[in-house]
């Protein structure tokens, strides 16, 4: 290294000698220059200390605790046939007339052959589904509805269905539901009406929950009265073209009350006085309801040309429950109370 220095040092003092001559002479000859520009090269500059480059490599592969999964399939529903489970009460009836009356084909189907089915589930199941139809060649004026109830709490009624009805779907939750009833207003007598594909859904679906019942109506029919209790009627319809789900009337006057020991079990009563489609009798006809031998209620005079008349009572207290009538449908012409539900204390 040091005699590279020397000879380095000593061909620049040269260039310079000779740089000095050609400044004099005003020309500087190639190969004079090209010995200077050799000279700089073999000159050591200093330089940073010096760095080891370490080759860029890939960032390790860390193997992934996580397992790959898929979304797996939707899973078929689990169902059972309602005529499979037998009834503690009517055994219902299949039918062979699984033609609607808008020319649409079923499979299994029930007829409103009686009118009342109940079931013992256990909480066993989640939903109940079926489809209600009128079946093809009926030409009866009457209407009949179909009515669900889940431990004596009315969870689904259907809407009235005629000769000109088309088929309505229903799904009903019954998610911890232990009594399952399922009641026709009418038996097949008075019109045909048919509950096609009618199956219990088990299993909970995702964001179900169970059913409410303390939020859900009681039908005041259900109930045993001390002497009379109130029976139904199937007058549905009112002169005003409303429908109803179920109704009461008048049967009994005077004395002759429904009357129900409640125990404050229930928050209150509530319903619609109305007088039905096609009455003629022309007599007014009045509803009082008394609680613990006090009046509570009593409606204005209902006659042919009354608009319904909706009512509410409360029942938190009331141990003794009575509903009397002025006039009997006999003498003074049908009053019904439509929707007559009772609600459970919260």
């Amino acid at each position: 290294m040091k005699k590279l220095l020397a000879a380095a040092l000593a061909l620049a003092l040269s260039a310079v000698s000779a740089g000095c001559a050609m400044f004099g002479s005003g020309e500087v000859s190639k190969t004079e220059a090209s010995a200077a520009s050799q000279a700089e090269s073999v000159v050591e500059k200093p330089t940073a200390a010096a760095t080891t480059e370490v080759p860029a490599t890939e960032a390790p592969t860390v193997p992934s605790t996580a397992e790959e999964t898929t979304a797996p399939p939707a899973k078929a529903e689990k169902t059972v046939q309602l005529t499979d489970l037998t009834s503690i009460a009517d055994q219902p009836r299949t039918t062979d007339q699984l033609t609607d009356n808008y020319g649409n084909d079923y499979g299994i189907a029930i007829l409103n052959s009686t009118t009342y089915y109940e079931y013992l589930l256990d909480g066993q199941y989640a939903a109940l589904k079926g489809t209600l139809y009128i079946p093809k060649g009926v030409t009866s004026d009457s209407e009949v509805m179909l009515t669900v109830k889940g431990d004596g709490h009315v969870l689904y009624a259907s809407p009235l269905m005629a000769k000109t009805s088309r088929a309505a779907d229903f799904e009903v939750n019954i998610l911890g539901v232990n009594k399952l009833s399922i009641e026709w207003s009418k038996y097949y007598g008075r019109i045909e009406c048919c509950l096609a594909n009618a199956v219990l859904v088990s299993g909970q679906t995702a964001g179900q929950t169970p059913v409410d019942l303390k939020a859900l109506p009681i039908e005041i029919t259900d109930l045993t009265g001390i002497a009379k209790k109130a029976e139904k009627t199937d007058e549905l319809t009112d002169g005003f073209g409303n429908t109803y789900e179920y109704a009461i009337f008048n049967k009994y006057s005077g004395d002759d009350c429904f009357e129900y020991l409640l125990d404050k079990k229930y928050s209150k009563f509530k319903g619609t006085l109305y007088l039905p489609k096609g009455e003629t009798k022309t007599d007014s006809v009045t509803m009082t309801l008394t609680a613990d031998g006090e009046k509570i209620y009593e409606s204005p005079a209902m006659s042919v040309s009354s608009s319904p008349v909706d009512f509410e009572v409360d029942l938190s207290q009331c141990n003794d429950f009575k509903i009397s009538f002025s006039k009997s449908y006999g003498w003074g012409g049908t009053l019904c109370v439509g929707n007559a539900y009772l609600y459970d204390a919260q």
